[in-house]
């Protein structure tokens, strides 16, 4: 059942507690049963040979607008073998549900302050992802996820996601302004530059878990280690189209 502990927590409290630091979480908002089912599914059609793996060249914008699901190995520095599977909504009815969750888009939109729309929902696959970026932003202008664990994260050796509280409150100039640093520096501009260890929020917890996070803020996914797995859904929200 899609958002089943919803009413536990009223949407203005959630939007302003994502207001206040960034990120938020609410437990239960799918069953277990129904996150054992979509992981089993994934899990067999990566068996099974079903879905389409990207080609080298093919473009991150390229495999979003696809009409398919689509899986890219990452490979590299960064994130190496994780499984982002693109468009996993094509081919599972019930993460449709997911992507179009008024839950959801009511948290964000009254956040925002905007009618905000789902871009795209892909699934994040780690198995022994043992190198992850560090805490980083994804845009200088407004953009959301929300992630639903569909595998327990007991601790760290999991991989969590992790968010550092309050940082999304770094004005759009400011935020320009670290690229130009981290860029004289030589690192990817989008690369966080200092923050509290203090602040550091790290989600461990349970399969069903919700995770909506201000994806201007800092924020990353723990290491893993070897012989441990975690999936996740990743659901974009980008601003109205001008």
């Amino acid at each position: 059942m899609i958002g089943q502990n919803a009413e536990n927590k009223e949407i203005d409290t959630l939007a302003r507690e994502l207001a206040d630091n960034g990120v938020i979480s609410v437990e239960g908002y799918l069953s277990e049963r129904l996150c054992d089912e979509i992981r089993e599914e994934v899990k067999t059609a990566l068996d099974d040979g079903t879905y389409e793996y990207a080609d080298d060249d093919m473009t991150g914008g390229e495999m979003m607008a696809a009409s398919r699901t689509i899986v890219h190995e990452r490979s590299g520095e960064d994130d190496d073998g994780m499984l982002d599977i693109f468009n996993i909504d094509e081919s599972i009815d019930e993460i449709r549900d997911i992507k179009t969750d008024e839950f959801i888009s009511s948290i964000i939109d009254q956040d925002s302050g905007s009618d905000f729309e789902p871009e795209n929902i892909n699934v994040y696959y780690n198995r022994s992802v043992g190198s992850t970026r560090g805490y980083h932003f994804d845009s200088y202008n407004s953009q959301y996820k929300a992630f639903v664990y569909l595998t327990d994260v007991p601790d760290e050796s999991y991989g969590p996601y992790s968010y550092i509280k309050g940082s999304h409150k770094r004005s759009y100039l400011r935020r320009r302004a670290e690229g130009i640093l981290n860029r004289a520096r030589g690192e990817k501009p989008t690369a966080a530059i200092r923050y509290d260890d203090r602040d550091i929020r790290t989600f461990t917890a349970h399969k069903g878990t919700l995770i909506i996070s201000d994806q201007t803020g800092y924020h990353r996914g723990i290491p893993q280690e070897r012989g441990k797995e975690r999936m996740l859904i990743s659901n974009s929200h980008t601003p109205p189209s001008p």
